[in-house]
């Protein structure tokens, strides 16, 4: 503290010595001895009378408490009047004692300590006690450390800030976007007296803003990353005369004043108490906007790159700026540090996936058009599938389609099929292509018996998904989209709501989701209409099984001439899928015994292999 300062608190030190003076002679008081009564109106004491809206008696028991943080002779003195050597700190029966004349004041000021009183609840002080159950009086008096930091001019922030930074900032409104700088602006005219949330998932943007706005109104910016005590941070942000930027989860409901701060978060803002908050949306960036910044930023590092790949990258990726120069700069230090292309692709799936985390299982594709074997109508609707994600911006941007749909933008698809006919591989065929994430749920795990709960667990996917820019495959879909019963009773009448919510989210869903079901005829055809395609797997045919067959065998592996793919194929009506296994354990047997695969290892390997399907093997296989 510099001597200026110090000043300002001497005359406070002065009257309370004459105070305890005072109170140690045993001198009965005939008139209170107000501490604070000349303490200057432009000191910080005369602020937090003001803020808080304390008494004189209020800042009597702060100064009372604020003693032995300036001088800790006076831990002895109270130690002396309590008569206890241990009680180095002002009990509420001390502060008492010495503020009080008689015995009915002090019943009259025993509520300047109750929990609805500005001190205590304001968090200005507590009561604390080392007895279990300690009566009013014996309490002890504690500072927030937060007030002693502010009264005694310390810099910096509290330590209890550790999720939190103090930011000067340097960014100006004009460099927003004017569907943002207009309604900040407007909020400084009104000088608005109300939190504010900032809602949407582009934290860059909303951090940004926060400091512009902070910059417009002269002050630092308090940025506090979590909210478990909104009051905390409201009090460090007041005695750091900055503006408060708190970001939330989706969980978050927190206890909040009207007072002027900041909020953040991706789902719409939910209070207990009707506060009238405003929310200032920031959507996501759009196809043309991501578009610019691709092209900006690219241009920027002196990469060149195809028109097309520009429109893909702006299009299967929903990425804010500052994700779009991480992917950029990941991208070139990957390249340089591999010797290897630039992999923008890579680098924007690198920016988006950790949402999906926990919720789905990601599959890494390894397999292309060449390794999966499916009816020429089938795969020609695969390729279909994928030139419509390819093609997107043309369609939606170019020739305005877009224009003229609200929502089913996205791909939803059915794959039908027995297992092991290819659905999944299909799914990394397409994720291979399009080059974006796969991640694989299991729908049988997400229905859940309590009602509401199968709605949360689908919202929780899709928010993450959109996040993610992924590929869905939804596995077991007959477990959510069989057949909707008659409303019988309120688990049926539930069980719809379900299916129409599902629907309701694929329809918002811009990404690609896949569905697959073991039977098609038990969909029910309000669900198959929506759906934008419809890829049956059926059991590959002799020809398709031999092809499978002669790609199954890595070129490394040993087969002995008697091996006869042909008759296998034609003999063996089965997936591709048990083709594997088989070709695997064949392979197994053969290292075994420490020679070739011959169609002994082979026929072995089907026995097996029918034994799992409940199936009899016939001796007369030939």
């Amino acid at each position: 503290m510099n001597q200026s300062e110090l000043a300002l608190l001497l005359p406070l030190l002065q009257r309370l010595d004459r105070l305890l003076e005072q109170a140690a002679s045993d001198e009965k008081q005939q008139s209170p001895l107000i501490l604070t009564a000349e303490i200057s109106p432009d000191s910080r004491l005369a602020s937090v009378q003001q803020k808080f809206s304390l008494s004189q008696f209020d800042l009597d028991v702060i100064a009372i408490a604020l003693a032995p943080e300036l001088d800790r002779r006076y831990e002895s003195l109270y130690a002396y009047l309590q008569n206890d050597v241990r009680s180095k700190r002002p009990s509420v029966d001390l502060a008492l004692n010495l503020l009080c004349v008689d015995a009915i004041e002090r019943l009259e000021k025993r509520d300047r300590f109750a929990s609805t009183s500005p001190l205590i609840q304001e968090g200005l002080l507590s009561l604390e006690s080392e007895q279990s159950k300690p009566t009013l009086l014996a309490q002890e008096i504690h500072l927030n450390p937060q007030l002693i930091r502010f009264l005694l001019h310390q810099p910096g922030l509290d330590p209890g800030c550790e999720l939190c930074e103090l930011v000067q900032s340097t960014i100006s409104l004009e460099e927003l976007p004017n569907d943002l700088s207009t309604p900040l602006k407007a909020l400084i005219d009104q000088d608005w007296q109300m939190p504010v949330y900032f809602q949407g998932s582009d934290r860059a943007l909303k951090r940004k803003a926060a400091q512009a706005l902070a910059k417009a109104l002269n002050c630092p910016l308090l940025i506090a990353a979590q909210a478990t005590d909104i009051a905390y941070w409201v009090r460090e942000a007041w005695f750091q005369n900055a503006l408060l930027y708190v970001e939330i989860d989706s969980e978050t409901v927190p206890a909040l004043r009207k007072t002027r701060m900041l909020l953040s978060g991706e789902q719409p803002f939910r209070s207990a108490e009707p506060l009238g908050i405003v929310t200032l949306m920031f959507p996501m960036p759009d196809f043309t906007q991501r578009q610019q910044a691709w092209k900006k930023h690219l241009e920027e590092a002196n990469l060149a790159i195809a028109a097309s790949d520009l429109d893909a990258l702006a299009d299967r990726f929903r990425l804010t700026d500052t994700q779009i120069v991480d992917a950029i700069a990941t991208a070139r230090h990957v390249a340089e540090w591999k010797s290897e292309p630039i992999n923008l692709f890579a680098a924007a799936r690198a920016q988006s996936g950790q949402d999906m985390t926990g919720l789905a299982r990601k599959i890494n594709p390894v397999y292309g058009w060449d390794d999966i074997i499916l009816s020429t109508d089938s795969k020609a609707q695969l390729e279909e599938l994928c030139n419509q994600a390819k093609y997107r911006p043309k369609v939606y941007q170019d020739w305005d389609f877009g224009k003229r749909l609200s929502r089913g933008k996205g791909l939803n698809v059915l794959f039908s099929g027995l297992p092991g006919t290819g659905k999944t591989m299909a799914a990394e065929v397409i994720a291979q292509e399009l080059q974006l994430d796969l991640y694989q749920i299991d729908l049988s795990q997400i229905v859940s018996k309590y009602i509401g709960e199968t709605e949360k667990n689908l919202d929780r996917i899709f928010t993450a998904a959109a996040n993610s820019n992924a590929i869905l495959l939804f596995d077991e879909a007959d477990a959510l989209f069989g057949k909707r019963s008659e409303v019988q009773d309120s688990h049926d009448r539930y069980a719809n709501i379900e299916i129409g919510y599902l629907l309701q989210k694929m329809e918002e869903y811009e990404g690609i989701a896949i569905l697959t079901t073991n039977l098609r005829s038990s969909l029910d055809d309000a669900f198959v209409r929506r759906l934008r395609f419809m890829i049956d797997f059926p059991l590959p045919n002799e020809r398709d099984r031999l092809c499978i067959w002669e790609r199954i065998f890595p070129a490394a592996t040993p087969r002995s001439p008697d091996v006869d793919l042909s008759a296998m194929a034609r003999r063996f009506e089965i997936s591709g899928a048990n083709i594997r296994n088989i070709a695997l354990a064949a392979a197994f047997l053969a290292a075994s015994e420490g020679g070739v695969i011959t169609m002994t290892h082979l026929i072995r390997a089907t026995q097996r292999e029918y034994q799992k399907m409940g199936k009899l093997l016939m001796d007369d296989w030939h």
